[in-house]
């Protein structure tokens, strides 16, 4: 499902005032007229509606919101004119300085090809960053005439433009981040995340379920968190959903998970050298007929549960050997496959208190919150 472009700007900021209660005095006012014919008049070209409409509704952001992912934060229609002169200025003459009169004339080349075309080895006046993360990374937009003109692209400080279109134009990447953060859905492969000081991040659908490395377990954390989720449990008072799981099916797959966690970490306790015998898959966390099954206990006996099989799982943590040997790790959601090989189980564990168990508290606090008026 896609939002609809008229109303997917909408969408983001009823999403983050929801989310990040503040965050939307963060946007600046929207661009003048004046604003945007001084980029035209820069760049020697037309805006596409698209990003003249973005800019009239809101002119930027003030700050380090970043709206867009990976990391970048949009740009006002002055800062994008200020950073297209350093990228001009600085990168193309870091690049081109050894023989100047041929890279002008593959840049003069480059500048009639039609939008969308690779180009690495410049910076094009046809391009217009329209976000930045600070760091030397920008969203760019592709300005040159064609089909694709107006087509949404990654300019790394390091390695230039990427040859990948993200989205092909400011209206589809609205649209796209629009459903993402209404639906948790991944936007140009990247999931949504409020962190508690209310800062939105984004990452890679992986690290929901597995952080990777060999570091410890947050053993505390890990106890913390299952602490939260039994006491959100135990609150009761959900709805049923609009969509996705209700509380029944979220705390029947928390307690399935765990059983699985529990009894692989138990396991590798017991026989740290048989770790590459011992095996981890997720898949049996989301079979519906298990789940159906668990549910029908009722969310007060799994809460039970739950608080029992995590003190299990929590003790055997502390015993797991600190050369955090592999074992065989198959981690899917949906129908993607995330992890499937040899991998640390604390990888999964760490994700397990950093980004499982909250956001399983966040879905049963939205089936509470939909029964308010």
């Amino acid at each position: 499902m896609m939002a609809d472009g008229g109303t997917a700007l909408g969408m983001v900021l009823a999403w983050l005032d929801r989310s990040m209660p503040g965050a939307v005095s963060q946007l600046r006012p929207p661009a003048r007229n004046e604003d945007l014919r001084a980029v035209e008049t820069a760049v020697g070209r037309s805006l596409p509606g698209d990003l003249a409409s973005w800019w009239r509704a809101m002119d930027g952001v003030d700050g380090t919101l970043s709206l867009i992912p990976p990391h970048h934060s949009p740009y006002s229609t002055r800062a994008a004119l200020e950073n297209r002169e350093i990228l001009l200025d600085g990168w193309n003459a870091a690049v081109g300085h050894d023989d100047p009169e041929r890279f002008d004339a593959l840049v003069a080349d480059a500048e009639q090809e039609p939008a969308g075309s690779a180009c690495r080895f410049a910076w094009l006046p046809s391009w217009l960053p329209i976000a930045g993360d600070r760091g030397g990374d920008y969203v760019f937009a592709d300005l040159r005439p064609g089909p694709a003109n107006g087509c949404l692209r990654l300019f790394y400080r390091d390695a230039g433009a990427s040859d990948v279109v993200v989205w092909p134009g400011v209206a589809a990447m609205v649209a796209e981040i629009a459903t993402g953060v209404t639906f948790d859905l991944p936007v140009a492969g990247c999931l949504p995340w409020i962190e508690a000081p209310g800062t939105l991040t984004w990452y890679v659908p992986r690290f929901r379920w597995y952080r990777g490395g060999s570091a410890f377990v947050n053993g505390p954390m890990l106890q913390e968190r299952y602490g939260e989720f039994v006491a959100e449990l135990r609150q009761g008072g959900f709805s049923p959903p609009a969509r996705g799981w209700s509380a029944g099916l979220i705390a029947a797959h928390v307690a399935r998970n765990t059983e699985l966690l529990s009894e692989v970490a138990n396991a590798l306790v017991g026989m740290p050298g048989a770790a590459a015998d011992l095996r981890y898959d997720n898949t049996a966390a989301f079979d519906p007929v298990v789940l159906n099954s668990y549910a029908s206990l009722g969310t007060a006996a799994l809460a039970d549960r739950i608080a029992s099989l995590s003190s299990n799982l929590r003790a055997a943590t502390d015993g797991l050997d600190r050369s955090s040997p592999r074992i065989q790790i198959r981690l899917v959601e949906g129908t993607d496959v995330l992890v499937d090989g040899p991998e640390s189980l604390s990888g999964v564990l760490n994700a397990l208190w950093g980004r499982q168990l909250p956001l399983r508290i966040r879905q049963l606090r939205a089936l509470r919150a939909d029964r308010l008026p």
